[in-house]
């Protein structure tokens, strides 16, 4: 988890699509200095964008970056054509898609009545589109202008680009039902062989802030109308980046017993940070059922959702590994929680109170020859 690390991985994998991106326009295409500097310095000023928040931090924006780099290379082994625009997209938008979080979530946003709150209208998610903004604040900046070319040298790159973006961290406010509701009726509408509702679309509200932020004005529609009609092909494209975000934005929970109780735990420190602030009530209380809840109404049937968009094997495997998660908080959940919440009270190093935790799920792994 230390910085160096985590920002070395990220330019890294930023770097491997983005070239992906130049040797498809032209295949002898080869990266310049100045563009693989300035990859560095804006991972450098992204990673700076996350504060002190236990869950939402850098760590995690890495995890859900390094998520997202597996379910593009899985995708493209299973036979889907690669479209190295979109999957740079996708890889920079999980590094970015926390920039700037509070480790508030959007309700207490309001609730405080947070400067973030006043930014936008009240159906905007305040977290994701303020993280949006910060992105794409950083990304034009004069000192990002090779970084930016590279990326975006024409108006259907721009487009593509922000599309992207847009629609696969604005679905990551699953806190509100209408939106996590909205996602899976566009799910089933893209399996449906028959023209979707344009009320489907997700970014409708949200044109004129697309067009600003990539540096676009509204003739952009008028040059290339297609690309603002909702047709099937379109839909697809769009379910299919909501949930690789999706997954890998929740990735832990359908990952090994140590990866999911170790993000637990640090959601469990942020919001118990939210507590003793007095904006949130005692996460304890409904902490065990909450993941209960969490798992069998959100994670699986995502994980079952997102089984269309991988081979059999590796897609069974996320499934499995959700369900194995649900079945052994089932049976420690209440051992697990009373851990961190006194790791929380006594102020504990956090490896301490892992090694606790991960004991948990192996020594009974173990006891089962699983492992």
């Amino acid at each position: 988890d230390d910085g160096y690390s985590l920002g070395f991985r990220a330019c890294a994998l930023l770097e491997h699509h983005l070239l992906c991106v130049l040797q498809e326009r032209d295949p002898s295409a080869e990266m310049n200095l100045s563009v693989k500097i300035q990859i560095n310095q804006f991972v450098q000023e992204v990673s700076e964008t996350y504060g002190t928040a236990k869950f939402h931090n850098w760590s995690h924006a890495n995890h859900v970056t390094t998520s997202m780099n597996k379910l593009l290379a899985v995708i493209q082994e299973g036979g889907e054509e690669p479209i190295p625009l979109n999957s740079f997209s996708l890889v920079f938008a999980a590094l970015v898609h926390d920039a700037g979080h509070t480790g508030m979530s959007n309700k207490i946003l309001k609730d405080i009545d947070h400067p973030l709150s006043k930014k936008f209208d009240d159906s905007i998610p305040i977290a994701e589109k303020n993280s949006i903004d910060i992105a794409l604040d950083l990304l034009f900046r004069d000192n990002f202008a090779s970084l930016r070319n590279a990326i975006l040298p024409g108006e259907m790159d721009k487009i593509e680009f922000a599309r992207t973006l847009f629609q696969s961290i604005l679905i990551t406010d699953i806190a509100t039902p209408d939106r996590v509701k909205l996602g899976i009726e566009r799910f089933k509408a893209s399996q449906d062989s028959q023209d979707p509702d344009v009320g489907l679309c997700p970014l409708a509200s949200h044109i004129s802030d697309l067009f600003d932020g990539v540096g676009l004005d509204e003739s952009v529609k008028d040059e290339h109308p297609d690309e603002f009609v909702v047709t099937s092909s379109g839909l697809k494209r769009c379910v299919r980046n909501e949930h690789l975000m999706l997954l890998s934005d929740v990735g832990h929970l359908c990952q090994s017993w140590e990866n999911f109780i170790k993000w637990n735990f640090r959601l469990f420190k942020e919001l118990m940070d939210c507590h003793r602030k007095k904006l949130c009530d005692n996460p304890r209380e409904t902490w065990v059922q909450g993941q209960i809840a969490f798992f069998d109404k959100y994670i699986i049937p995502l994980a079952e959702r997102s089984h269309t968009f991988f081979p059999d094997e590796f897609g069974d495997a996320i499934i499995t590994n959700a369900m194995n998660n649900l079945k052994l908080w089932t049976m420690f959940g209440i051992q697990a929680t009373n851990i961190m919440a006194l790791g929380v009270r006594n102020d504990e190093r956090e490896e301490a109170v892992l090694m606790e935790l991960y004991g948990l799920g192996s020594d009974y792994l173990a006891r089962k020859g699983q492992k």
